[in-house]
């Protein structure tokens, strides 16, 4: 478990924390996917954010940035 979680949460509150960070974690990099994709940028997109999104850009938004 990571360190500062084990001195601050509960025992069983720990998991549920790490989880939870990780889940803002992946749905921020994900909307940082989905804007780089409307803008027609997604070639500059950095690959740890991509990685972290774990996920192609919305086929949804692929339309909405088509000329």
């Amino acid at each position: 478990m990571i360190p500062i979680v084990d001195e601050v949460c509960a025992p069983d509150m720990s998991h549920k924390t790490v989880d939870l960070v990780r889940s803002f974690i992946q749905w921020h990099a994900t909307d940082i996917s989905d804007w780089h994709a409307v803008a027609g940028r997604f070639e500059e997109l950095p690959d740890s954010c991509r990685q972290l999104a774990s996920s192609p850009p919305d086929p949804a938004l692929q339309l909405i940035n088509r000329d």
